[in-house]
């Protein structure tokens, strides 16, 4: 069993059994955290919590060194948390269902309670990874997930890029999973000086990965700087819109789970 397999084993029930602190809205900065290093894997821990429709909420990134030989293996317990996976730099190859992808930055793959990812570093440089793993307030619902396709990986480039008002999006996917009656994450991508929308509210918990570029965003108050690699709690009906402060186009994720 590799690294990843035992700190899953150990998080899930960890996650099942703590009642762990509500997250308020606001920025998880990159430059924060630390990192953990052991055999050629580096860990930073972002952020841990509940909110209000996650019991239980963790959030990580993982960074593999270069041909990394050892698989690192994530494996969901079944009826307890899902995984969501986001390629955030290099190349990985990633195992999900029993089929294997070499992917780049960008890249997606979600995983059922029960199923398993296993990533390795394929490339040259080092390659790192957001790792969310979450178990929702409603009871978890496998048979919907598995209806809805199961435990799926969309590759970057197989993701087509729409032109809009404020510059581009990039569906990646929109369909229910375990854990949510509907789970949908975009990219847009923001020209510069622009603002992604006016400032608005919705009941939809939201979190924003900053992918490239740098923004400031309005998070119930103005004034928040964001960065590469940033992460973005935006708890229900909380005030919120981002501006691109840069003076190239900036792009990010945008994640919304309704359970």
């Amino acid at each position: 069993m590799s690294r990843s397999s035992i700190y899953l084993a150990v998080l899930v029930p960890l996650l099942a059994a703590v009642q762990l602190v509500p997250l308020k809205a606001g920025v998880f900065r990159w430059r924060d955290t630390s990192a953990k290093q052991r055999d050629g894997r580096t860990e930073r821990a972002i952020v841990s919590g509940s909110t209000l429709d996650l019991a239980k909420l963790d959030i990580r990134a993982v960074t593999l060194a270069a041909k990394r030989a050892t698989d690192t293996a994530v494996v969901v317990g079944e009826n307890d948390s899902e995984v969501l996976l986001i390629v955030k730099d290099g190349q990985l190859g990633i195992t999900i269902d029993g089929k294997k992808k070499l992917v780049s930055s960008g890249s997606v793959a979600v995983a059922l309670p029960g199923d398993e990812i296993r990533v390795v570093n394929e490339g040259s440089k080092p390659a790192t990874y957001y790792l969310f793993t979450y178990i929702s307030k409603a009871p978890p619902d496998v048979a919907r997930g598995k209806i809805a396709g199961g435990s799926f990986l969309v590759d970057w480039s197989d993701i087509e890029a729409k032109k809009n008002a404020t510059g581009m999006r990039r569906d990646i996917f929109d369909r229910p999973t375990s854990m949510f009656r509907r789970f949908e994450i975009h990219v847009s991508t923001l020209d510069e000086g622009l603002t992604n929308h006016a400032t608005h509210t919705h009941r939809a918990e939201e979190f924003v990965v900053m992918r490239e570029g740098s923004n400031e965003m309005i998070i119930d108050t103005p004034g928040h700087a964001l960065a590469v690699g940033d992460v973005v709690f935006l708890a229900a009906n909380v005030p919120h819109s981002l501006k691109n402060t840069g003076a190239v186009p900036t792009e990010y994720f945008a994640i919304q789970g309704q359970p």
